[in-house]
């Protein structure tokens, strides 16, 4: 049983564990704001916010649905457009946008939305540069942009007084999120944090499989690995760095070790995707394309 809160619900299900995050959310849920674009977490109209403990904090991403495999929230807080919503008004990031006209055809809006709000939720520095980077994985076809990077800019500023000691408070007393999210912490606390399966395919955050094998994951025996302590964690013993198989590359970004040890560690990995696939791409994911893009290559020159 797959068990998670979604908004403000908690979910309890026995789909079958390779469905996705965004079926589920729209077509069990009934959620139509997470919209279905390229299913490659490319265009970012899927994004959600993600919700989990981590060392003792609750901490919030955001991911592309359409490539995280369902097992993967189990335990955590799923957070779609339809729960940023305030009673009878707008959110701030909704807010820019309107007062910015960062919206014309309205398809990419709620993943921007939730990419502004993750922003609200994890930043210490707000920054323009910060905020324009956390939408770094949501396209748009209508606006040229400039809008909603003024939409970002105003964000951000209005960021610039987050109380650091209650940040939860504060952005629910300044209307960035609703005041359910002051409940979260307490409710995930009551979860049984490992989804254990036996399978034959690894699988971590879904950006290699559910990219390339769509049509044929239901016939897929997956072993659920993105959650698993065991297999999470950057370890140094001298000059040896040891990555598990479940670090993601977000992990790597964030890493102050490795920040300080490898010139230009930031800005190399920037180039790895988008913010919501860096938050989901493991190791082992990275490490399998790369093989397979080794073995295309090898092909094409023979």
């Amino acid at each position: 049983m797959i068990e998670f809160l979604l908004n403000n619900r908690k979910i309890q299900t026995d789909k079958a564990p390779t469905t996705t995050l965004l079926d589920f959310i729209r077509y069990d849920e009934n959620l139509r704001g997470t919209k279905i674009g390229c299913r490659e977490g490319d265009c970012g109209a899927c994004t959600v916010l993600i919700g989990s403990m981590k060392n003792g904090k609750l901490t919030y991403m955001s991911a592309t649905s359409c490539l995280t495999p369902l097992p993967n929230v189990h335990g955590k807080h799923v957070v779609t457009v339809e729960g940023l919503n305030l009673p009878n008004k707008l959110n701030q990031a909704q807010q820019a946008m309107v007062d910015c006209s960062g919206t014309q055809c309205g398809f990419c809006t709620p993943g921007f939305v939730n990419s502004m709000c993750g922003f609200a939720l994890n930043t210490t520095q707000p920054t323009l540069e910060s905020a324009i980077s956390a939408i770094d994985g949501n396209i748009c076809r209508c606006t040229g942009y400039k809008s909603i990077e003024r939409a970002a800019a105003k964000l951000s500023q209005e960021l610039q007084w987050k109380d650091s000691s209650r940040p939860l408070s504060w952005l629910v007393e300044h209307d960035f999120i609703p005041d359910y999210f002051l409940e979260v912490e307490e409710k995930l606390q009551s979860f049984n944090i490992e989804y254990n399966t036996e399978g034959q395919i690894p699988i971590g955050g879904g950006t290699d499989l559910y990219v390339q094998k769509h049509d044929d994951l239901h016939d897929m025996n997956m072993a659920y690995l993105f959650d698993r302590s065991t297999l999470n964690g950057i370890t140094f013993e001298g000059s040896i760095c040891t990555l598990k198989s479940a670090v993601t590359v977000t992990d790597l970004i964030e890493n102050e070790t490795l920040l300080n040890a490898i010139p230009n560690w930031y800005n190399y990995l920037k180039l790895v995707s988008s913010t919501p696939i860096r938050n989901i791409g493991t190791i082992l994911e990275i490490w399998r394309t790369v093989l397979q893009l080794a073995i295309l290559r090898s092909s094409f020159w023979r």
